[in-house]
């Protein structure tokens, strides 16, 4: 079962849903989700299923398909380069996102990348894949993270 929660001291429109990945959500119902604090592996679960990932011949319908959100919010727990180009390939290849922002943060001895995928509207061309770090070239501290995954 899930269990719904709303912020009533915060000033945004924010609710917080317990549940298992995104089945709490109605279709519709979310026009943004943000997924922090857990590894790309689980991520990837939580947006396309268990099934694709095993490899299941059929086709189901993807989890963040079923809710319609037209944003992703991530923030993966381990932003090194070989972690965050499985989630960037899997969000790109399927041409249904694009990667909008990306932004970078270092706390409590971490690094961790933010990134902002978009749900390409019909008609939209088709965008050429953007590698983790696409977007953080004139951020500050890119050189920094740079630096430190090499």
């Amino acid at each position: 079962g899930a269990s719904r929660c709303t912020s009533e001291t915060h000033p945004l429109p924010i609710e917080f849903r317990l549940g298992c990945g995104l089945e709490p959500l109605q279709p519709g119902e979310a026009d943004a989700v943000i997924l922090a604090g857990m590894g790309v592996h689980t991520m990837l679960d939580i947006l396309f299923g268990k099934e694709e990932l095993s490899g299941a011949a059929h086709h189901v319908a993807h989890p963040v398909d079923v809710v319609q959100t037209n944003y992703i919010f991530l923030q993966p727990t381990n932003s090194r380069p070989q972690h965050m180009i499985i989630l960037y390939d899997r969000l790109q290849q399927s041409g249904d996102w694009v990667l909008r922002d990306e932004n970078i943060t270092f706390l409590g001895g971490r690094w961790y990348i933010n990134a902002v995928f978009e749900r390409c509207s019909e008609g939209d061309e088709k965008h050429s894949f953007h590698y983790p770090g696409h977007c953080l070239v004139n951020d500050s501290d890119y050189h920094a993270y740079d630096a430190y995954v090499k």
